[in-house]
């Protein structure tokens, strides 16, 4: 997405399936309201001036995921897959799989970003007989 330049601020706009009234701050949909009440121009403003006050960056706020773990989190996602994957009645493979992948989730999330859940989160870490991580297709560079 391009870069606004340093005397405008992202557009309200109307988001024309809901019908709400929404602005777009560091990649992420805001929705403010029905589009064209006071509220919702109430809160864009609102929105757009912290999004200003913070160096044009909306800020992250750590204390509601600080002691979360992935299973925490993926725990809505778990409940959906067993009533969503079902096919007469029964699960489907689908299932098993999303619990496999489920597995290690007592990791605590602070500190995972993408690229560090993209690499699994195994940099720096070998295993005796040389590889990196503990899944055995991956190994570590020949020096």
């Amino acid at each position: 997405m391009p870069r606004l330049p340093s005397n405008q601020v992202p557009g309200y706009r109307r988001h024309r399936r809901s019908g709400q009234a929404v602005v777009s701050l560091d990649g992420g949909d805001y929705y403010l309201g029905p589009h064209g009440t006071q509220v919702s121009k109430d809160e864009y403003d609102r929105l757009t001036g912290i999004w200003k006050a913070n160096g044009r960056r909306m800020p992250v706020n750590d204390d509601a995921t600080a002691n979360l773990t992935v299973i925490e989190v993926m725990a809505p996602y778990w409940q959906h897959a067993r009533a969503y994957c079902l096919k007469n009645g029964e699960p489907t493979s689908e299932v098993g799989n999303i619990r496999l992948a489920l597995r290690p989730g007592e990791a605590p999330l602070r500190g995972h970003c993408r690229n560090r859940l993209r690499a699994g989160g195994a940099e720096g870490r070998t295993r005796d007989d040389g590889r990196i991580g503990t899944h055995p297709q991956v190994h570590q560079p020949a020096h």
